[in-house]
C-alpha cells in the first residue's frame, strides 16, 4: 500500500499506523476500491517459508488463510489467482467482509469451528482481542502500526522470519496441554 500511495498520488504515507482513508487525505480508499492490488501484490517470503515449513513438518494439520479482503466482491478471485500463480495451496480458505461479520478474525474462525479445535492465527491485524478464546492462539506479527497492541504472550509478537518457532512452541504447549488432561482423566 506504501508502494502504492508512492507510486499513483506521489502521497508519503506513514509507515507506523494502520493505513485507512482517514490517515491517507482519502488516497487509500481510492486503492481499496480499485482492487487490483490484490492480484499484485508481493509476498513475505519470511512468511512463505515459515508457511511451507510448516506445511511440510505438519503434515496432518489444517492450513488455512483468513483474510479481510471479503470487502470487494473481486477479492476472492484476485486473491486466489495469485495464490494459484505461486502454486500456494490452502485446505480452508475465508474471504471476510469486515462489513458483513466483523473486523474479529479469531471470532469468525471459532464460530465456524468446534469449541475443541486449536486454531493458530498468524495475523498483523489487531482488530480483536488475542487472547479471548479458548483454544486460540495468535502470533502476532510485529508492525510498526500495531505496536500499542498489548498480549498476555509477549513471546508471541514475531518479526516474519520467526512465525516457525512460534507455531511449533504453541503446538508443543497444546500437545503437553492435551497430554496433561488425558493423564488428568
Amino acid at each position: 500500500m506504501l508502494y502504492l500511495l508512492k507510486y499513483i498520488f506521489n502521497y508519503d504515507a506513514p509507515d507506523d499506523v494502520y493505513l485507512s482513508p482517514d490517515n491517507t487525505q482519502g488516497h487509500l480508499a481510492h486503492i481499496l476500491d480499485n482492487p487490483t492490488f490484490m492480484r499484485t501484490t508481493g509476498f513475505d517470503y519470511h512468511a512463505v517459508a515459515a508457511w511451507k515449513r510448516l506445511q511440510a513438518d505438519f503434515p496432518n494439520l489444517k492450513h488455512g488463510l483468513a483474510t479481510h479482503r471479503g470487502y470487494h466482491a473481486d477479492g476472492e478471485g484476485l486473491t486466489r489467482a495469485l495464490l494459484d500463480e505461486h502454486q500456494f495451496k490452502f485446505d480452508s480458505y475465508h474471504f471476510i467482509d469486515p462489513a458483513v461479520h466483523g473486523k474479529d478474525k479469531m471470532a469468525y474462525l471459532r464460530a465456524r469451528h468446534l469449541p475443541t479445535d486449536i486454531i493458530i492465527l498468524a495475523d498483523d491485524n489487531t482488530f480483536y482481542d488475542h487472547d479471548a478464546y479458548p483454544n486460540s492462539s495468535t502470533v502476532l506479527i510485529d508492525k510498526p502500526w500495531n505496536k500499542h497492541v498489548v498480549t498476555t504472550s509477549p513471546e508471541l509478537r514475531v518479526q516474519t522470519s520467526g512465525i516457525y518457532e512460534a507455531v511449533e512452541a504453541l503446538l508443543c504447549y497444546y500437545l503437553m496441554k492435551a497430554m496433561l488432561n488425558e493423564r488428568a482423566a
